[in-house]
């Protein structure tokens, strides 16, 4: 997590995973789960936000997968690999994250 903010209740999940080795065998998705478990219990946060690049498509499979939906886009946002790619901006409130457990 960062920039948590306790007096608007959110905070940005961020993650990386270099290691390709650890990819696709479920480290991202226990991560991610671990750490909306803190924020949403422990820190008593009311949404937990990221954003990706539209072109990370795991990435976007994955918060997806754990209840994430996107909130808007930054178009053209981010110079990537020689061309410029949107940011998808993505979600998930307390009560959604409570519902899907």
């Amino acid at each position: 997590m960062q920039n948590i903010s306790l007096i608007d209740r959110c905070a940005e999940l961020a993650i990386l995973l270099g290691d390709k080795a650890h990819w696709k065998c479920g480290v991202f998705v226990l991560a991610i789960e671990k750490l909306l478990e803190y924020g949403f219990q422990k820190l008593n946060l009311e949404k937990i936000y990221c954003g990706t690049a539209a072109n990370n498509i795991g990435m976007l499979a994955i918060i997806k997968k754990i209840g994430m939906r996107e909130e808007g886009r930054r178009i053209k946002h981010l110079w990537l690999e020689g061309r410029w790619e949107d940011i998808i901006e993505l979600a998930l409130l307390r009560n959604e994250w409570l519902d899907s457990r």
